[in-house]
């Protein structure tokens, strides 16, 4: 959901703060349906991906982006012999420039607001201290509204994260 939003955000089509959305129903669908088809082929999950901002941002807005991207996925399988030849130590160089690239919607949040500032900064900092983007956002999913809570500001939060939260703590308790 988070990608989808923010892909849409950067592509100019929603405006969650004014929380306008067109077409969420249906693009959530499609998510929800990649990711249930990917599962049964035992693949990894056939979603929208957070690089897909990189698409958008370039003017991609068509589909014509992912499916030129798609193909040369296609052709790439061609030559993943030769792909596996080169060491991850020298792509972490780009993954990195990727990640920072990534940076640039940090800065519509409020971080004069610690409710706001502090569940950010977990979900930043635990992405790559524990090599998992889950447990980033799983973190952002507890403290969010924990924090919220103790600052007595709950009606400042969906109703939906709340059991979103104890879901994830639970989920963590029992790992």
């Amino acid at each position: 959901m988070g990608t989808l939003i923010g892909t849409a955000t950067k592509a100019g089509i929603a405006n969650p703060k004014e929380g306008k959305f067109p077409g969420l129903g249906k693009a959530m669908t499609v998510d929800a349906v990649g990711v249930s088809f990917g599962a049964l082929l035992g693949a990894s999950t056939i979603t929208a991906f957070v690089e897909s901002a990189a698409g958008v941002g370039a003017g991609g807005r068509t589909g014509l982006t992912a499916v030129t991207c798609g193909i040369l996925f296609l052709l790439a399988l061609l030559f993943a012999p030769l792909i596996t030849l080169v060491p991850n130590c020298a792509t972490a160089p780009i993954l990195i420039l990727v990640g920072a690239l990534m940076m640039e919607p940090i800065r519509d949040i409020d971080f004069s607001d610690w409710t706001e500032a502090f569940p950010a900064f977990m979900v930043i900092a635990l992405m790559p201290f524990t090599y998992s983007i889950a447990n980033g956002v799983s973190a952002g999913l507890i403290m969010y509204p924990l924090l919220k809570i103790v600052a007595g500001r709950t009606k400042e939060v969906h109703w939906i994260m709340y059991p979103l939260a104890i879901i994830v703590l639970i989920r963590y308790i029992w790992y």
